[in-house]
């Protein structure tokens, strides 16, 4: 189960960010014609990719080591970056345009994954993660 719930801690919130962002913005801008769709997911796509460029030098030198039981963590904050995306995109949903689903997309992944580290750094100091082995500490 833990290594379950380690696995699953961002996709999980990629999920709930997602669904809730479309919801909030079919909720005020109606149900989006098949481009707005598209535009929503053009929107997400740059969202994630300008993160994932953001990082990419750090990437190339990561191993594929597991992140550990902080990422399991990290799920308990969700709150905090899912909470904040679907703040910006029920805002994002007010402009009254098109711009609205390609932004509603790029602000729903984009703040979700820039918080998500955010909370990955904040989850070490979370009660729970002290009784938790630290990912330098060997385990022999």
């Amino acid at each position: 189960m833990a290594t379950i719930l380690q696995a699953a801690a961002v996709p999980y919130g990629v999920t709930l960010t997602i669904w809730a962002s479309g919801a909030a913005l079919i909720h005020f801008r109606g149900n989006p014609a098949i481009f707005e769709i598209f535009l929503f997911v053009i929107g997400g796509m740059a969202g994630y990719s300008i993160g994932a460029l953001t990082v990419f030098r750090a990437l190339e030198r990561m191993s594929s080591a597991s992140p550990g039981p902080q990422m399991a963590l990290t799920g308990v904050l969700h709150l905090i970056s899912i909470g904040t995306a679907l703040g910006a995109v029920t805002l994002v949903a007010k402009i009254s345009s098109w711009l609205a689903w390609p932004l509603g997309g790029f602000a729903g992944i984009g703040l979700y994954l820039a918080l998500v580290g955010v909370e990955y750094l904040l989850a070490p100091l979370l009660p729970l993660a002290r009784e938790m082995p630290r990912e330098d500490e060997s385990t022999e």
